[in-house]
């Protein structure tokens, strides 16, 4: 069903006035109850009828909205699941690579303390040299 233009609108309000305008006159003022039960038990009947409708169709609405919401719950749960593996993975793999580097530099800090050592063992040694053990020998043969 397509839209109507603004000058539909207007003739179609116009069709509605002179109807009015036409029949007000003869139009009773009152209904008989009779008449008026007729009339309300007419409409209700629709009224039910579109009222089931209406309930029909909102089962059928919140069926649909739960056949999607389990569906993407699931999804949901496994990419959860996949999600919470590769947590548990990353933070195996990170665990095994600061355990590895904790060992690099525990086995770093046991060579730099080594090596201090040395270099402080051989300060000792800094004043021997050819010239001074040759000084050293011709001072002893005199």
């Amino acid at each position: 069903m397509g839209w109507i233009n603004p000058e539909q609108v207007n003739s179609l309000r116009r069709w509605r006035t002179q109807l009015e305008e036409r029949y007000e006159s003869s139009a009773p003022s009152k209904l008989s109850p009779k008449e008026e039960k007729k009339i309300k038990n007419k409409y209700q009947l629709q009224l039910d009828k579109l009222e089931e409708d209406e309930k029909k169709a909102k089962a059928e609405l919140q069926n649909e909205k739960n056949v999607i919401k389990d569906s993407y719950s699931k999804r949901h749960d496994s990419l959860k699941e996949e999600v919470e593996e590769y947590k548990k993975y990353h933070d195996s793999v990170v665990g095994k690579a600061r355990t590895g580097l904790a060992s690099i530099c525990d086995e770093i800090e046991k060579i730099d303390w080594e090596v201090n050592s040395l270099e402080h063992q051989l300060q000792g040694y800094e004043s021997i040299t050819f010239a001074n053990y040759m000084k050293e020998i011709v001072n002893s043969a005199k």
